[in-house]
């Protein structure tokens, strides 16, 4: 279950990055924001309907130290690279509150 809210934050992440590089008013398009609704949502049916499905493969995917483990430990890095060129932008920009904030997160994805 970790790893979905993982996932869902990672593409929140991104899009904000798009967000940011194109639009100063950080308003998010329409599509944006059925996507980061929609994104983790299928995701969390997927392995729901895998553990029903499947359960042979579902347990071969979510073994400890398996695969999707190691997925995990690479989002948790691009989001903290995320979330570090985020902070430097939003230095740039003067965002002091939110550059702080999103400094934060990229030190705890770091470590």
């Amino acid at each position: 279950m970790k790893l979905f809210f993982f996932l869902g934050f990672i593409l929140t992440i991104l899009i904000g990055v798009i967000v940011l590089r194109k639009q100063q008013d950080l308003t998010p398009h329409p599509f944006r924001q059925k996507l980061i609704f929609y994104f983790p949502a299928v995701i969390i049916i997927f392995f729901i309907g895998l553990k029903f499905l499947d359960p042979k493969l579902y347990r071969a995917l979510v073994v400890y130290e398996g695969g999707v483990e190691d997925l995990q430990a690479i989002n948790y890095l691009l989001s903290a690279v995320v979330a570090g060129i985020i902070t430097r932008d939003l230095i740039k920009t003067r965002k002091t509150l939110y550059a702080i904030l999103y400094g934060i997160a990229a030190l705890g994805f770091g470590f």
